[in-house]
């Protein structure tokens, strides 16, 4: 599976992600703070985690829809699988444009905008709700006759090849920058500011951008403002993959019309029925001060967090859905007690005690 590839590919993600800090550092840059940071690798993990669970039945729609397709794509290998490769791009072009202009798609994805850092941690935050309508932007392939083994293995390469155009050390790459995905076309992608907002969808290869007309360039005199429209102003993980479907929410509750209740999470992002009252935007850059020890307790706590998922990740197989279910429902737990913590929430040290005690009665049960 493509989340298997990405566990084994998380050493050499904070490997990188630990030379791009000292480099930071040594050239006084600030481009990382520890608190967006963690906010990120919490969302992260808490992906990959969500995915021991849900990622079993987007492969399971997928392989469904394989069974009633009479034919196969196999033969020649490379020439299949290169295929296979461009044409899931082009799917992932539709789910990412999908997820930036229908609101309740909105919801997932824009969890991965949320940072105020762009840097390659920011890669790594992702959506714990992506899987619940990604997959049916991938069933073209699978109609198409490509097996299953080579969709995983596309869709990882894909994935993988994202996580360096998060960076803003590396400038213009020349003639590559007509061909893929640069770091200079996806900093343009996390812009919130115009002409940037919802623009250069795709992730490997840019020319989709170009030929369904949502490329633009970055420019040196228009510098490149990064976050979301409406600011999350919290590190907390499990409110961060909420906020905006709580604002559907209420946005819902507050039109008469029934029929703006359907269209609001149907519509872009920027509509707004004429009886919904505007969403207060917070201002300013989110942060906290905390003290040492807190913040070292906060590592500790992600770390047996990821201690965790990948005990829960090589053992998935032998284990009985439920207690996979409970295995990703702890660290999701426990990455939320983090930006609990992060936030400076009084109700952070009280959760984080209850998960200890139920980590470890979990242990003790199933062992």
């Amino acid at each position: 599976m493509n989340d298997q590839l990405l566990v084994l590919a998380i050493p050499g993600f904070l490997a990188l992600m630990v030379i791009e800090i000292l480099w930071c550092y040594k050239h006084k840059l600030p481009y990382y703070r520890f608190n967006d940071s963690m906010g990120n690798l919490t969302n992260g993990l808490g992906q990959l985690s969500a995915g021991i669970v849900t990622q079993l039945f987007f492969l399971w729609c997928y392989q469904q829809m394989l069974n009633v397709i009479p034919w196969r794509w196999t033969q020649p290998i490379w020439p299949v699988w290169i295929g296979a490769f461009v044409f899931q791009d082009f799917c992932y072009y539709w789910f990412h444009r999908a997820s930036h202009r229908i609101n309740w798609m909105v919801g997932s994805h824009v969890v991965h905008h949320q940072s105020e850092e762009y840097n390659l941690s920011v890669a790594l935050r992702q959506s714990w709700l992506t899987r619940v309508y990604g997959w049916f932007f991938y069933l073209p392939m699978a109609i198409a006759g490509i097996p299953i083994e080579i969709y995983i293995s596309t869709a990882a390469i894909n994935l993988l090849f994202q996580f360096w155009v998060h960076t803003r050390l590396i400038d213009r790459l020349g003639i590559l920058e007509f061909i893929i995905v640069t770091p200079s076309h996806h900093r343009v992608h996390h812009g919130k500011n115009y002409p940037y907002l919802d623009t250069n969808y795709a992730g490997v290869f840019i020319f989709w951008d170009k030929l369904f007309g949502t490329f633009a360039e970055e420019k040196a005199d228009n510098p490149v403002q990064f976050g979301t429209v409406t600011a999350v102003h919290s590190w907390n993980p499990l409110w961060a993959n909420l906020r905006y479907y709580v604002d559907l929410a209420k946005q819902t509750s507050q039109t008469q019309s029934w029929k703006n209740k359907i269209k609001i999470w149907w519509s872009v992002p920027e509509w707004k029925p004429a009886d919904v009252k505007p969403i207060p935007k917070p201002t300013g850059r989110y942060d906290h001060k905390r003290q040492r020890p807190t913040n070292i307790l906060i590592v500790c706590q992600y770390a047996l967090c990821l201690g965790i998922f990948l005990f829960a990740s090589y053992a998935k197989n032998g284990l009985e859905f439920l207690q996979n279910s409970i295995l990703a429902f702890l660290i999701l737990w426990g990455l939320s007690n983090i930006g609990g913590l992060l936030d400076e929430r009084r109700w952070a040290l009280t959760s984080q005690i209850l998960w200890l005690f139920s980590l470890a009665g979990t242990w003790y049960y199933y062992s």
